[in-house]
């Protein structure tokens, strides 16, 4: 497989890579487009279908697939799977999201149908969403609060410290928006905590007097509990003229088959609710503690309620709050040290994708690769690799990236994060195994990166390092600036 020039290419990865004709690809469209009962102009069609590969014909098809297999038997589930199509649609966009650019008003009507969509979706939770923010926003006024500080931490709670500043906009109280981006790591032996970003926040406001009001979703409680006990004691030791006002967005978490919940969320929300409402209680018109109704199940046939992707309406996902959370670095490198652990497994999704993958090469030889013997060999690199060389050198490197500091997101500046960590998993292969295996373990990676790049978020669940979000563009923040229209509206 490996040539001491090193592999030559997989011949599924370069068909992947071909062009697709605007014709073809816009005829792959329109089932979406019917499906969603829209009828799409030429210059729309021109423009998703610009610059396609027939790795894009896989997506379209995939998209297709789940709608022919989910017959809709409610109005809810029409809602999601319109959504879902919405979605995909935007997705395929040929122009960056974070540069400004021109697009068709007919894709702009499709972001904003999209936002609307997930409104109608999750209307009842809209509604109780904005209930709270009016009262909060009454609460502020009646009490002559000034020295705001909306605390955002991406991208969970976005959308409610989006929907509470326009309603404080609109009637001209003033106030700021500091975001944090907090690593998961709890102990300081082993990098970034996210004690150390609260620490850094309370620096920024010490001397303020200000009045820092915090909201957010509570599932578990887990996470919203940890913040809100750590930053309330750091606040009090460094900043003691500011105040603390913290709420908690209560959700049923989705209790699902294949789905293990990690903690006690009953145990922990009772917890937390005890410590918001003994903080709390003597703020008469204050709420701590806002319970929000479930998303409606549906059904798509025959069998079981089925439930949205979260339980929360406006959730995770970077179209709705506007921008993206992300970590080009480690982000990847989680992906691929994932990649990497899943090689090693009996059963491998990995291994099987990269035995078709490695079935024949670009110049058309055709190899047997018998899959325990490539399994073997992934079990040795696995075991002998050092993931720990490649992230302390990626701090060094990437400082920036490490604390979670903004960067320019320019295709050359991620392209250049790209190449550096697969040389540098090449570097550190090398000093611990010959050539051909470490070019293996790099060809391996970077092969099945292109088909698993999707799957980079939440791989590593301790991490230490922190995300940083980008903002979309103008025209693309059209689905988050529609949403909170209709919230606040």
């Amino acid at each position: 497989m490996v040539s001491e020039n090193g592999f030559a290419g997989s011949m599924i990865v370069a068909d992947a890579l071909k062009p697709v004709s605007n014709e073809l690809f816009s005829k792959s469209l329109m089932p979406i487009f019917k499906y969603l009962e829209i009828t799409p102009s030429q210059e729309l069609l021109d423009f998703l279908s610009r610059g396609k590969v027939v790795r894009h014909l896989y997506d379209v098809k995939d998209t297709i697939l789940k709608f022919n297999s989910m017959p809709i038997l409610q109005k809810e589930a029409k809602l999601v799977n319109n959504l879902y199509g919405f979605l995909s649609l935007i997705n395929l966009s040929p122009v960056s999201p974070f540069e400004e650019s021109y697009y068709p008003k007919d894709f702009i009507v499709l972001l904003e149908n999209g936002a609307s969509t997930l409104y109608s979706y999750g209307k009842l939770q809209f509604h109780t969403l904005k209930r709270y923010c009016m009262s909060l926003h009454d609460y502020i006024q009646r009490n002559g609060i000034s020295n705001i500080i909306l605390l955002e931490s991406p991208l969970g709670n976005v959308v409610p410290v989006s929907a509470l500043s326009k309603i404080l906009r609109l009637s001209r109280i003033s106030h700021e928006i500091e975001t944090i981006n907090t690593p998961r790591n709890e102990r300081r032996a082993c990098g970034l905590t996210y004690e150390d970003i609260f620490i850094n926040f309370s620096r920024k406001i010490n001397g303020r007097n200000a009045n820092i009001f915090y909201f957010d979703d509570a599932i578990t409680g887990t996470r919203l509990y940890k913040n809100y006990t750590i930053l309330k004691k750091i606040i009090n030791r460094m900043s003691p003229d500011a105040s603390l006002y913290c709420t908690a967005f209560s959700f049923a978490p989705l209790i699902l088959p294949y789905r293990k919940l990690r903690a006690d969320p009953v145990r922990i929300k009772n917890k937390l609710k005890i410590a918001l409402n003994n903080q709390y209680s003597s703020m008469p018109g204050f709420t701590s503690w806002v319970n929000f109704p479930p998303l409606p199940m549906f059904k798509v046939d025959d069998g079981l309620p089925m439930a949205y992707e979260s339980p929360v309406a406006w959730g995770d996902v970077d179209f709705v709050a506007g921008k993206k959370k992300v970590n080009l670095v480690f982000n990847i490198i989680d992906t691929l040290k994932f990649i990497l652990k899943d090689l090693t497994k009996t059963k491998s999704d990995s291994r099987i994708l990269l035995n078709k993958l490695w079935s024949q090469d670009a110049k058309g030889t055709i190899y047997i690769n018998p899959d325990e013997a490539l399994r073997d060999i992934f079990i040795k690199i696995d075991a002998d690799f050092s993931w720990s060389d490649v992230y302390k050198d990626a701090k060094r490197e990437f400082p920036g990236d490490y604390a979670g500091e903004s960067i320019d997101i320019a295709p050359s500046v991620a392209v250049k994060r790209y190449q550096w960590i697969h040389d540098k998993i090449f570097e550190v292969a090398k000093n611990r195994f010959d050539f051909q295996l470490a070019n293996l373990l790099r060809m391996a990676l970077k092969e099945l990166f292109f088909f698993f790049e999707k799957r980079s978020a939440g791989i590593n669940t301790n991490y230490d390092y922190s995300h940083y979000t980008i903002p979309f563009n103008s025209t693309i923040r059209r689905f988050h600036g529609k949403l909170i229209e209709l919230v606040t509206g």
